[in-house]
């Protein structure tokens, strides 16, 4: 537990040093230095305690979604609130989950820190975790403020050391960190000078990070080998398209709707088919868009994710449906608490109810 302590806490400093390192010099590829002990570890382990830790928490005796809702809560840090949200489920539930989870645990007595083998059977889990530890960084639901930099970037660094491990080094390991340096490229141009959220369509690309773009590509360059393709890949995939287009206008829309096709194929997930309802809309227009969105099935599943209302609204809004538009706005301002997200909303909202007043005159 010393041990673990003591290397806990350098890992602390380090990620200060590699914040501090960010906001002076715009360096995202930047060489974290290593402070751990070799002595303490043997060859072919994991290094760094929070990593090694979520391995821990990724006992085969926890079911993935218990194993990744508890690193995202103990190592993570994220609140069940959040929790709920990046894994689409309800808040009782995961509540519940993670408490059975460090139960489970603590009976089970003596948590082994894996190595070898039991590293790769439980790399899923954490690369799934770290995944959505980026993400909720790179969209926070916190009122703070859209971008949580401290959460994408540690993200990052763990992120890093799977890839660079020889045992984690897996073409999904380079995937995941291609893809997160592409959507880290986009930071500066997702938020304008009055904190307010700015979509894709309407960012300034010159803002974008040249330098993580070309370590994206550099990663999933490597992530190129071997036969098997994961949702990783296609999402980077996917990424790329978009860091490579010089506008909207010009982003190869037929590319990305097929590669949707093929990630809803593997993953059947609902976030990717809603994304790729947004793909439809842009190939073969709003009202196919719209068909897309209606065609997701139950619609109390995405209840309380703001997104999908906000994507119906905006197909509506392209439609000239101002009232249903309005509607679907008015229930995504609901589910946020978000300024950046809130103010977008709202002048969508605005929009719709101004063409209403002009429509009955």
């Amino acid at each position: 537990m010393y041990r673990v302590a003591r290397n806990r806490m350098t890992d602390f400093l380090r990620k200060e040093q590699t914040a501090a390192r960010y906001e002076r010099h715009a360096q995202v590829a930047a060489d974290v230095p290593d402070h751990s002990d070799p002595e303490v570890f043997a060859d072919g382990e994991i290094t760094d305690a929070e990593l090694r830790m979520m391995f821990a928490c990724c006992d085969p005796a926890l079911t993935p979604s218990s194993q990744i809702a508890l690193i995202l809560k103990i190592l993570g840090g994220l609140t069940i609130t959040e929790i709920a949200s990046a894994l689409l489920a309800r808040e009782e539930a995961v509540r519940k989950r993670v408490l059975r989870a460090r139960r489970r645990l603590a009976k089970k007595g003596d948590i082994m820190l894996p190595k070898g083998i039991d590293l790769e059977e439980r790399l899923g889990s954490v690369q799934h975790a770290l995944y959505l530890l980026f993400n909720e960084g790179y969209c926070s639901s916190h009122p703070d403020g859209l971008i949580r930099r401290e959460l994408c970037h540690e993200a990052i660094r763990l992120a890093r050391m799977l890839a660079d491990h020889p045992n984690t080094g897996t073409p999904a390991s380079w995937a995941l960190l291609a893809l997160l340096y592409f959507h880290l490229a986009r930071f500066e141009s997702r938020v304008d000078d009055e904190g307010k959220m700015v979509l894709l369509e309407d960012q300034d690309r010159g803002r974008w990070d040249s330098t993580a773009i070309s370590e994206g590509f550099r990663c999933l360059e490597r992530s190129a080998v071997g036969e098997r393709m994961t949702r990783f890949h296609l999402e980077s995939a996917i990424a790329a398209r978009h860091c490579s287009a010089p506008s909207i206008q010009d982003t190869d829309w037929g590319a990305i709707l097929e590669l949707y096709d093929d990630l809803v194929t593997l993953t059947e997930s609902p976030i990717h088919r809603l994304n790729q309802a947004v793909a439809v809309g842009q190939v073969q227009g709003p009202e196919r868009g719209l068909e897309a969105v209606r065609g997701l099935g139950d619609e109390s599943r995405y209840a309380g994710y703001l997104w999908y209302h906000a994507v119906k609204a905006d197909l509506n809004l392209r439609l000239g449906s101002w009232q249903a538009a309005a509607e679907g706005f008015e229930t995504a301002l609901g589910l946020t608490d978000s300024p950046a997200e809130r103010a977008l909303i709202i002048r969508k909202l605005t929009l719709c109810r101004n063409h209403e007043e002009e429509k009955h005159g």
